[in-house]
């Protein structure tokens, strides 16, 4: 339905994507919650890890926080709350929409904007980047120096740095985008940060 990559096909209904994707974005964290999340666990391979089970651990934490989201989310409010289940149903949808839409405008940007390259691999699969450099040429960070989107958007701004460093708390991609940006320059890689306007 949607064509974010210049080398993937043009067809027909992709010019009338413009239409179509934001009520498609806006339906991203339902689907999250209530698909995403179990698709994943389904997953055997994710890039070229091989992923052969995961730990009985991991599914008790994933059903156990379906199951507290569901219950402080929509069962409480449905008991607690004087509205009919219609009504509740709307602003719950509404909601998910609001918070699909922000994900869509902090995410799509980082990675679908000119600016951005989109290197093809070679006959053996390969990128002749490393992937560091690669990290930093098909990503574009915006207002990385602004401490308030920063914590508004839990560091996705930064974006650079959540590639590179997603197992480093969000709180510190303010200071590492800073050392980002300088070992880019320092090896000639050409480091983009933009207002999001920009």
């Amino acid at each position: 339905f949607l064509r974010l990559h210049p080398h993937d096909p043009l067809m027909r209904h992709h010019k009338y994507q413009h239409l179509y994707v934001p009520i498609l974005y806006s339906l991203f964290s339902i689907y999250l919650i209530f698909i995403k999340d179990f698709q994943m666990y389904s997953v055997k391979q994710w890039g070229n890890k091989k992923i052969n089970s995961h730990p009985a651990k991991e599914w008790v934490i994933l059903y156990f926080t379906k199951l507290f989201y569901i219950t402080y989310a929509i069962v409480l409010p449905l008991v607690f709350l004087n509205i009919f289940w219609w009504q509740f149903l709307i602003g719950f949808i509404i909601m998910h929409m609001v918070i699909g839409l922000i994900v869509a405008f902090v995410l799509t940007p980082v990675h679908v904007t000119t600016g951005t390259k989109f290197p093809l691999a070679n006959e053996e699969g390969k990128i002749d980047k490393s992937w560091l450099a690669h990290q930093i040429e098909a990503t574009i960070d915006w207002n990385a120096d602004n401490r308030i989107v920063n914590w508004f958007v839990g560091g996705l701004n930064t974006h650079v740095a959540h590639h590179m460093f997603s197992n480093i708390c969000h709180i510190h991609y303010l200071e590492i985008t800073k050392i980002i940006k300088q070992t880019a320059e320092e090896y000639e890689i050409k480091y983009q940060n933009r207002t999001f306007w920009g």
